[in-house]
């Protein structure tokens, strides 16, 4: 047996414009995904195959099938419109021609050691898996096959805090290190309701391009980003945030978390959605939580620093 891991991922600043070319800030969890491999002798009276099984955090399966080879045939017909099937054969195209060794068949097995529901990247977590197995470019995989940025596979792939840039030629990210100080009241709180962040980022694509093209909101945007980055007390990164948030709202006449929890600003509190808008988590402090800690009974709340790889 092969094993492999993957780290999850959160996205600080940087949700929807990191598409149009703009920084995003983004830091890998210490939970991910597995993925386990096993190959063995074709049985006589079969042809070589792929049995693949996704288990999610409790070890349900969730998603399972068989592949034929040489020509990656799904068994199972219901399954040749199945969006998780047709990324899967996507993607064990991609691999060298002489990857799959005749008279071979392969089981292949994920496990999330996160919730599907919580937005930490079940699919660019995927995606570094098969890339270590496969031997191939896990961005190569995103972009192929998935889309996106990429900026969540390249977290899969460094497990290092970065500022991550996608630009027309190519994406490109450096090191990143939050103190984690500045992070010892922060909670991840996730809200338990899944986004399709693509379906999210198509929703307001005009609004994107409408940014790109304002030469004031381009400028409030990277001077916030930046600040951000280089932020050097834990004021100054939380104010950032918020003004990240604020903004971000006006332009794309998105509903703020304080819109959707309907609870108003406090002095000193941080509350902002992480990832795309209306789901998946939020980032709060201490002082959002003392202040309105009914608006968050309901929701799975983690400390920041049990949770997030800071450096």
């Amino acid at each position: 047996m092969r094993s492999y891991f993957a780290t999850g991922k959160v996205m600080l600043t940087g949700e929807y414009l990191v598409m149009n070319g703009f920084d995003c800030i983004a830091l890998p969890t210490k939970l991910g995904q597995w993925m386990h491999v096993w190959d063995f002798d074709t049985p006589d009276d079969s042809s070589d195959f792929i049995l693949y099984q996704a288990k999610d955090l409790h070890g349900n399966v969730w998603f399972e099938t068989k592949i034929l080879l040489p020509n990656f045939e799904l068994v199972d017909p219901a399954q040749i419109e199945n969006i998780q099937a047709d990324r899967l054969v996507g993607i064990l195209k991609l691999a060298d021609s002489d990857f799959w060794e005749t008279g071979k068949s392969w089981r292949i097995e994920t496990q999330l050691e996160f919730e599907r529901v919580w937005g930490l990247g079940s699919s660019s977590t995927l995606v570094k898996l098969f890339a270590d197995f496969l031997h191939l470019d896990p961005m190569n995989i995103q972009f192929e096959i998935f889309g996106g940025s990429g900026y969540d596979v390249a977290i899969a792939q460094l497990q290092k805090p970065m500022v991550y840039c996608l630009t027309a030629d190519d994406s490109n990210w450096k090191y990143w290190r939050l103190e984690e100080y500045f992070t010892k009241d922060w909670y991840l709180v996730f809200y338990g309701q899944k986004i399709d962040s693509r379906n999210s980022l198509s929703s307001v694509q005009d609004e994107l391009n409408d940014i790109a093209e304002d030469e004031f909101y381009t400028a409030q945007f990277d001077k916030i980003i930046s600040q951000t980055r280089i932020a050097s007390n834990i004021m100054e990164l939380e104010s950032s945030l918020e003004m990240y948030q604020m903004l971000l709202s006006k332009a794309l006449m998105l509903p703020t978390t304080y819109d959707v929890l309907g609870i108003k600003p406090v002095n000193k509190g941080l509350c902002k959605w992480l990832g795309a808008w209306g789901g998946d988590m939020m980032l709060i402090n201490k002082t959002i939580l003392d202040a309105y800690p009914r608006a968050f009974e309901n929701f799975r709340i983690f400390p920041w620093n049990s949770f997030i790889i800071n450096e």
